[in-house]
């Protein structure tokens, strides 16, 4: 027995000690495996120093700085390939792909995973190769979002990963949902929200949990090779319920619905058992039950059909035909307001209190000369309400626009505009930045550019 308790009572130790200003060089005696690492051409490395703290090293190319990396916000990714292993990426837009991979057999593997949940931050050293020597050239902690960190948690422990569904370029039209799928019952699922808060800790996190349910659940559904599934078409609904009980502090659920054709009122049904299913990881999921998601004031949220995922551009038209549903069906008394009573009236004052202020106009008011300091949000003006003569002016400032806009902006124009577009886009083709390059063949294969297609060939 006593040979049993040595044999599990290990610990965890390393002798890594982080470079420092004052010593920024990695020696052979304390950094001998980042070096060796390095050495047979890989570009990443971490360990837990001797103050218990996981360090990431990262190998940067000889042409980049460490100031053009300090500067962007990182990307994390997590993913399995295999059994046994995770691949944890770090990602800088524009820039660069870092991979880090851990084996989950591996002990202090499975320490640093576990490290990096906990703590949720990653400490960064950006090391550089130079005149024989690997240097450091700046340390930076960054922080880890929860729901990477949540990713990060269930693939240590070897829980499948949360998916993503692919969501159609369009928006399903509120005026197609007819009064039957309104009244229509649905499954509905009920989270306790006021418990996953205090576990979670904060809204920000805790809601950010909940949407990446929402989409796994759109994505195992869209992905779901069940004939009862994939010939449906199924709506899912979101909404809110305050619950109190005796004398005890209120409870907020928060609820999933899930409608169809084929969805009726059976526990076996293979599309309740696939939200089931994902909802049932969390230990918050309280009930299911048959009911009217209109007769609880829900929201649809969109709807899954022949493996297509498309969301709801809700308008007036849902809200004052749900609100009159409401009443004649679901009335508790006369002077209840319901929800979409509630959101069809302010939809109603904010239309009446709109205001559109042409930043161009102004700028003629004042004497500026059209095209002379152009801020971003005044090309973004342009593109959302400007006219074809507006054109040059909008490609001669887009690099005032973030890399995250540009794709946004080819949209636009392209639906406004068609072919009338292409000639801008093969002037944007020559630009030196890469990020206008992938803009333009973005907006070239939006527009179904048949000259493109000869130009990229060729390159």
């Amino acid at each position: 027995m006593e040979q049993q308790n040595k044999k599990h009572n290990f610990k965890i130790y390393t002798l890594s000690v982080p470079p420092t200003p004052e010593e920024p060089y990695l020696y052979l005696t304390r950094h001998r495996e980042i070096i060796e690492n390095f050495k047979r051409k890989g570009d990443t490395y971490f360990t837990m120093n001797s103050q218990g703290q996981v360090d990431f090293y990262i190998l940067i190319k000889s042409e980049d700085s460490f100031e053009d990396l300090a500067d962007l916000w990182e990307q994390f990714e997590v993913r399995v390939e295999k059994k046994g292993s995770l691949e944890m990426r770090i990602l800088y837009p524009e820039e660069a792909c870092y991979t880090f991979q851990f084996n989950l057999v591996n002990l202090m593997d499975k320490q640093i995973l576990d490290w990096l949940v906990k703590e949720e931050r990653i400490n960064l050293y950006y090391i550089k190769y130079f005149a024989g020597e690997y240097v450091c050239l700046g340390l930076k902690t960054s922080v880890l979002p929860k729901g990477f960190t949540y990713d990060l948690a269930r693939f240590s422990m070897g829980k499948r990963p949360l998916m993503l569904p692919v969501f159609s370029e369009h928006f399903s039209s509120d005026c197609e949902l007819t009064k039957t799928q309104l009244l229509r019952k649905a499954w509905g699922f009920y989270l306790d929200y006021t418990a996953l808060l205090k576990r979670i800790g904060n809204v920000q996190d805790t809601e950010e949990i909940v949407a990446r349910y929402i989409f796994d659940i759109m994505a195992r559904l869209q992905r779901s090779k069940c004939s009862q599934v994939q010939e449906d078409e199924l709506i899912l609904w979101v909404g809110r319920k305050i619950r109190v009980i005796g004398k005890e502090q209120p409870i907020e659920y928060y609820n999933l619905y899930l409608s169809g054709n084929l969805v009726k009122n059976t526990k076996t049904n293979s599309a309740k058992l696939i939200v089931e299913k994902s909802l049932g990881e969390l230990p918050e999921l309280r009930q299911v039950l048959w009911v009217s998601p209109l007769a609880e004031e829900g929201i649809p949220l969109a709807v899954i059909s022949a493996h297509s995922v498309s969301r709801f551009n809700l308008t007036s038209n849902f809200f004052s035909l749900s609100d009159q549903l409401f009443k004649e069906n679901y009335l508790p008394h006369r002077d209840y307001l319901n929800y979409y009573h509630q959101i069809n009236n302010n939809r109603k004052l904010i239309v009446a209190e709109n205001k559109v202020c042409s930043l161009l106009k102004k700028r003629k008011e004042k004497g500026m000369v059209l095209g002379e300091n152009l801020t971003a949000p005044e090309v973004m003006h342009l593109v959302e309400w400007g006219n074809e003569e507006d054109l040059p002016v909008i490609f001669q400032n887009l690099n005032l626009l973030k890399g995250e806009f540009l794709d946004e902006v080819m949209y636009i124009l392209s639906q406004k505009y068609k072919l009338l577009l292409e000639p801008f886009l093969f002037s944007l083709l020559e630009a030196s930045s890469k990020k206008a390059r992938e803009a333009a063949i973005f907006g070239l294969d939006l527009i179904g550019s048949k000259r493109a297609l000869e130009i990229l060939k060729h390159e």
